[in-house]
C-alpha cells in the first residue's frame, strides 16, 4: 500500500470554505491546506487541539479522481464505495456527478452550500 500525502483543511475554529464574521465584519474564510499523510490527519483530528481543527474536505470527485492524471489518494477506497446511493439516485434522478469523502470531528463546521 503507498503511503501518499493528502490536503488537508486547517483552520482555528473549524470554518473551512464559509461566511464567518468577527468584531461586525463579515467575510469569507478559506483555509489553511497542509499537505500530510492520513495517520497524521487521524493523530491530529484525535488530539482535539484547541490551536487548529483539521479537515477533510476535498472536492470534484476526490475517491475516483477520474479527471486528474495522477490517482487519487483515496483510490484504494474505491471498492468500498457505492457507485451511487439507490434513494438519492431515484430521488434526483440521476447519478452523482462526483463521490467525495469529508473527515472532521466536532469542531469541523461546514455552512448550507452547493459543490458544481
Amino acid at each position: 500500500m503507498r503511503v501518499q500525502p493528502i490536503d488537508i483543511a486547517i483552520t482555528p475554529d473549524g470554518y473551512a470554505d464559509a461566511i464567518n464574521s468577527h468584531g461586525g465584519i463579515t467575510y469569507f474564510t478559506q483555509p489553511f491546506i497542509e499537505k500530510m499523510t492520513i495517520r497524521t490527519f487521524f493523530a491530529k483530528l484525535l488530539s482535539r487541539s484547541e490551536k487548529e481543527v483539521p479537515y477533510l474536505q476535498s472536492q470534484n470527485g476526490n475517491i475516483s479522481n477520474a479527471h486528474e492524471s495522477e490517482p487519487s489518494p483515496f483510490a484504494d477506497l474505491l471498492h468500498d464505495i457505492p457507485e451511487h446511493i439507490d434513494f438519492a439516485t431515484e430521488a434526483l434522478q440521476a447519478k452523482p456527478d462526483a463521490v467525495n469523502i469529508w473527515i472532521g470531528n466536532e469542531r469541523s463546521v461546514t455552512t448550507q452550500h452547493a459543490d458544481p
